[in-house]
């Protein structure tokens, strides 16, 4: 004990570097016998013991219940008990937050720990913390980590003792949901505690479809995302809990999702308000967006059954139109959640047996997803693309995926015709909305049927000298010309299959390239613009290879050139 206590007195007051080493050394050793499961007691009952000596007492004591609980004779487990009980209640001032929370997750392991040693361990907490408000928070705190900690395998426990547990837990839901119900909360951060709590307990089991369809904590729930107050986060992912318990079985738990859809009313409501300040002005609300993005698409990947069933009911129209919404929202974090949910749908659609006739109903959606695909990976006119992080490139990158699911509703044509038009339509917008274009056709243009007559071969044409144009010198607008030229480089590698067909133009290009692979930066030229030429001349040379692939045919008096490249 008195060594235990000089340790801490050198680590957290001495002033010589070296001296609070060995302390920290010599306790993370001492945390690892079996003397300390005594001495940290004995600190934790001292109670003009500093703060940080008493910290470092619970978190020993958590660490001990979780990996060391075998050094304990089973003669021990209930006077252990017992301690912990009269600590963590001692704890319950909020100046003691940190230490109470480790003394509640430590009497949640200890209770997987003991097993039939203490085989009532809700009734014992209820017993013990349940008839004071004043031991509320305690009670609130070690029921959240029962379940928590059940599912933690970083605990070292046998199967057996947590199967165990967990059957004894499920078994005490009914009277831990009532007990939540029933409390009084008299301040915000009473109401988050149990809030919290109901998260923990809804994660580790499912209730039955009637007590949660009639539980008042689920509008309540809605009630704080649409008011966007402190509770808003935690009934966010309340929400989002109950829909993933519902999709596990629909018709089982349709109360539920009757409940759910009549809330989204206000929901929506107030999404259209905070849109109607314009979309990069509601983003100063964006963990309001970001929470009904969360709602919006779990309730779509929970209702892909219904949607495909109800494509035209108002309901279904409405939760469509808000995801595709979100999915347009200039924020990445928010307009990434709903990819998943477009491609789950698209494959859902191209699955049914009435494919053609759920095509037809969808097509409208998946065009103006192409639309959207295309604003959201334009770039931004104040970064240079040739330095973009890689949140950026992996951000463009997963919208270009979604034009790709795009296409499995629509066809390969139809999608080419939508965005060719788009891009005439945007031709006064700048660079930005064409390189997207270009950069949306390197998936659409080289999946379409080559047909002569199309619009894309006046394209097609005109990439060569605007890929052989040169740009300003080292400016913003120099960067995003430059990079929308490496984009129309790869665009033209991937649009092979139209080039080979034609003998002759397939051939200037190839001339064009080529002098791109040739070319040299001045000498002393600044390395980032060594760096865009280095990374336009790769792209360069993969639509080479790829041309030269696809056209072989028609190169063969043009091997002697071609092969100077390599020389």
């Amino acid at each position: 004990m008195d060594q235990a206590v000089q340790a801490l007195q050198a680590l957290y007051n001495s002033p010589d570097s070296a001296t609070k080493k060995q302390a920290d050394d010599w306790l993370t050793k001492f945390q690892q016998t079996p003397a300390a499961w005594q001495v940290c007691d004995s600190l934790l009952s001292q109670t003009d013991a500093p703060m940080q000596y008493r910290f470092f007492a619970a978190q020993t004591m958590r660490t001990k219940v979780q990996f060391d609980f075998y050094e304990l004779p089973a003669e021990s487990y209930c006077s252990l008990r017992d301690s912990m009980l009269a600590h963590i209640d001692r704890f319950r001032a909020a100046e003691f937050q940190p230490i109470h929370t480790m003394l509640a997750i430590a009497l949640a392991d200890l209770a997987i720990q003991m097993d039939q040693a203490w085989p009532n361990a809700v009734e014992t907490l209820f017993q013990r913390f349940g008839g004071s408000p004043d031991s509320y928070p305690t009670l609130l705190e070690v029921m959240r980590m029962l379940p928590e900690e059940n599912m933690n395998y970083k605990l070292m426990t046998d199967s057996f003792k947590r199967d165990s547990c967990k059957e004894r837990l499920q078994a005490s839901t009914a009277q831990v949901v009532q007990f939540l119900l029933n409390l009084q909360c008299p301040t915000v951060q009473a109401k988050r505690k149990v809030l919290e709590c109901f998260l923990s307990w809804i994660k580790f089991t499912n209730l039955q479809a009637n007590d949660i369809a009639q539980n008042p904590m689920l509008p309540e729930c809605f009630k704080y995302v649409v008011e966007g107050a402190e509770l808003s986060e935690t009934a966010t992912d309340i929400i989002i809990e109950v829909l993933r318990m519902c999709s596990l079985d629909l018709s089982f738990f349709q109360p539920v999702i009757q409940v759910i859809l009549a809330q989204l009313g206000n929901l929506r409501s107030k999404f259209e308000t905070l849109l109607s300040r314009g979309a990069e002005a509601a983003l100063d609300a964006d963990q309001d967006l970001l929470q009904i993005t969360r709602i919006y698409v779990e309730i779509g990947e929970c209702l892909v059954p219904l949607i495909m069933a109800q494509r035209a009911e108002p309901q279904v129209v409405s939760i469509l139109q808000v995801i595709l919404k979100c999915t347009d929202l200039p924020s990445q974090e928010i307009s990434s959640i709903p990819l998943e949910f477009w491609h789950r749908l698209a494959n859902e659609v191209c699955r049914h047996p009435e494919t053609d006739v759920k095509i037809d109903q969808f097509q409208a959606v998946y065009i103006e997803l192409l639309s959207v695909m295309t604003r959201r990976c334009a770039l931004s006119l104040n970064e240079d693309p040739f330095q973009a992080d890689d949140e950026v490139v992996a951000h463009r990158q997963r919208f270009l995926a979604l034009a790709e699911d795009c296409l499995e509703i629509l066809t390969p044509n139809t999608a080419l015709e939508h965005i060719l038009k788009s891009l005439q339509d945007g031709q006064r917008q700048g660079v930005a909305v064409q390189e997207a274009h270009f950069y949306a056709l390197t998936v659409i243009g080289s999946r379409a049927e080559v047909r002569e007559g199309s619009v894309l071969w006046q394209l097609i044409q005109g990439l060569p000298p605007l890929i052989s144009s040169p740009v300003p010198a080292d400016t913003m607008e120099g960067a995003l010309l430059h990079f929308t030229k490496k984009t129309a480089i790869e665009l033209l590698g991937n649009l092979w299959q139209w080039v080979k067909t034609r003998p002759d133009f397939l051939r200037s290009a190839l001339e064009m390239i080529s002098q791109l692979l040739l070319a040299t930066d001045p000498p002393g030229s600044p390395e980032h613009l060594v760096n865009r030429t280095k990374q336009v001349q790769q792209s360069a040379s993969i639509a080479f290879k790829d041309i030269c692939f696809g056209g072989k045919h028609h190169l063969q008096d043009l091997v002697p050139q071609l092969t100077q490249l390599y020389v």
